[in-house]
């Protein structure tokens, strides 16, 4: 029986695979090099909350802009990208993200997640990312 592969987002609890380079709070003493290591998932979704408002104070608000920005074309297969996590939320591409509205955010990073790692995530760690992100 073949072992089963972890995603590298799962392993590093950083659902949103988030790159390194910002020293973000939360993240793990030991990190993997090209991603953020973070010490539970919570932290993670907490940073890319950071990272969602820091595009909507930049203009980028609706699902297709966002997702053009996190997963670029030279990257990724963006217009796949943006279709699943419309499936998965019922958003349209052209919907705009209350990035202080909680059930917004947390459906759109939970889809967000399901792409990016291809595994369904515990609702209630996003939430709490979502809290933290408020607090700190």
């Amino acid at each position: 029986m073949a072992a089963e592969i972890i995603p590298r987002g799962v392993r590093n609890c950083n659902p949103l695979n988030i790159r390194q380079g910002s020293k973000w709070m939360g993240l793990a003493s030991r990190q993997d090099g090209e991603f953020c290591t973070f010490v539970s998932n919570d932290w993670g979704v907490r940073a890319a909350c950071k990272i969602l408002r820091s595009y909507a104070r930049r203009g980028i608000r609706t699902v297709a802009e966002i997702i053009q920005t996190w997963a670029p074309p030279s990257e990724n297969n963006t217009a796949k990208y943006i279709q699943v996590v419309c499936s998965r939320t019922g958003y349209r591409p052209n919907h705009h993200i209350d990035v202080y509205d909680e059930n917004e955010m947390v459906a759109l990073l939970l889809a967000m997640a399901w792409v990016e790692c291809s595994t369904v995530f515990d609702e209630s760690e996003f939430r709490q990312g979502f809290l933290l992100s408020m607090m700190y």
